[in-house]
């Protein structure tokens, strides 16, 4: 170091015109070919000094304590915002918000210049080397001094190891929430297109649980992340059979809401007894029906046996829609089923149609959906979630 040499720190840096033309291509009023003459005579040679008089710079005013935080306090808070511009990265290091904080952040934005720099190399950049020669540059001792310098080393690759089981962990629980959400979003855009089957429900969903199984099952193991499958559980958590459930119900609602809008006696429609039923939200007799749809009596209590059941209808006999409760002095007693309400919601009210189908899909990937149709969806299933 020769602290006497003269200095013209003007020469270092990449004027305007040059970093306009590195960062967006145009060249003003100049010609590519002047800028990169330019670039390359003026700037290239002087860029190791520039870094080897920044060297110079730290060493003096570390020697004469200049940079304690009693005499560069402001620095070091600015020295902690100091950032590497990620734009013109290809693959962005992946950061978790509290991640980069205090010394980390200083390491960081050297680890990324140094890492920009060497890459220029190509084949022969050995990360390992480069590392190493940072490990002894800021842990290394004097000869004779090994046993300080193996205490200090050894801790460091330690605490290294546990900073890095730690991004582990935390990249498979984000890996996890992403899966999570990807999940929750086909599967509840699926059950709103109310196209699919028992069949491909059950195929659609087992496939994408076994994709997110396999592929994160090689990125951990139980020894390396012991909470992996209990993460990885929180993304499938419904079973088979309860995979099953949900498509059985599904597949139950589409053909009671086919058979419903199909159903008919004399002209008159069986979805305007049931839907007169279902505005009542509770009981109503055979009479109250009729006079509200304008037809008989005896039409009305034919639709509605058929609804319950009662006409050899596969579907309606064993998961009926109304069921008959009593017989008074206007007549026989209807009300809806819960089965029948579900019917109902996905049939009359497209809102409630949307909810219901939303939290049968979210059965799927959470353990107690938040919705007031979940107590009314699992007295539907056939396997208790």
């Amino acid at each position: 170091m020769d602290p006497t040499a003269s200095r013209n720190p003007q020469k270092y840096h990449l004027q305007e015109t040059e970093r306009t033309y590195l960062y967006a291509g145009d060249t003003g009023s100049y010609t590519e070919g002047q800028i990169r003459n330019r670039i390359t005579n003026d700037r290239l040679p002087l860029l190791a000094t520039r870094i080897q008089h920044l060297l110079d710079d730290v060493t003096l005013l570390t020697n004469k304590d200049f940079l304690t935080p009693d005499c560069w306090e402001d620095g070091w808070h600015q020295l902690q915002n100091v950032e590497v511009d990620r734009e013109f990265q290809d693959a962005p290091v992946w950061l978790p918000q509290t991640e980069l904080t205090g010394h980390t952040q200083i390491g960081f934005v050297v680890g990324q210049f140094t890492r920009d720099l060497i890459s220029n190399l190509g084949p022969s950049y050995f990360p390992e080397r480069l590392n190493w020669g940072f490990l002894l540059g800021t842990a290394g001792q004097p000869q004779g001094a090994y046993k300080i310098e193996h205490r200090n080393i050894t801790d460091i690759l330690n605490g290294l190891n546990r900073r890095f089981s730690e991004r582990k962990n935390a990249a498979a629980e984000q890996s996890i929430s992403s899966e999570k959400a990807r999940l929750e979003r086909e599967i509840t855009q699926a059950y709103d297109s109310q196209t699919l089957s028992e069949n491909s429900v059950i195929q659609e969903f087992s496939e994408a649980a076994e994709e997110a199984r396999t592929r994160y099952k090689h990125r951990s193991t139980n020894t390396d992340h012991p909470d992996f499958f209990q993460l990885l559980d929180k993304v499938i958590t419904a079973s088979p059979n309860e995979i099953r459930a949900i498509a059985e119900l599904t597949e139950r609602i589409h053909r009671s809401v086919r058979e419903v809008n199909a159903t008919h006696r004399k002209k008159v429609a069986a979805t305007d007894a049931f839907r007169a039923l279902y505005n009542a939200e509770g009981q109503q007799s055979s009479d109250d029906i009729s006079t509200i749809i304008g037809s008989s009596k005896g039409l009305v209590s034919f639709l509605l046996e058929t609804l319950a059941g009662g006409k050899d209808n596969a579907l309606w006999t064993e998961h009926p829609l109304v069921e008959e409760t009593a017989a008074g002095r206007r007549g026989r007693q209807w009300e809806t089923t819960p089965f029948g309400d579900l019917v109902g919601h996905c049939l009359f009210d497209e809102h409630k149609r949307g909810q219901v189908y939303d939290t049968m899909a979210n059965f799927l990937t959470q353990e107690q959906p938040e919705s007031e149709f979940a107590d009314l969806i699992q007295q539907n299933l056939k396997t208790d979630l």
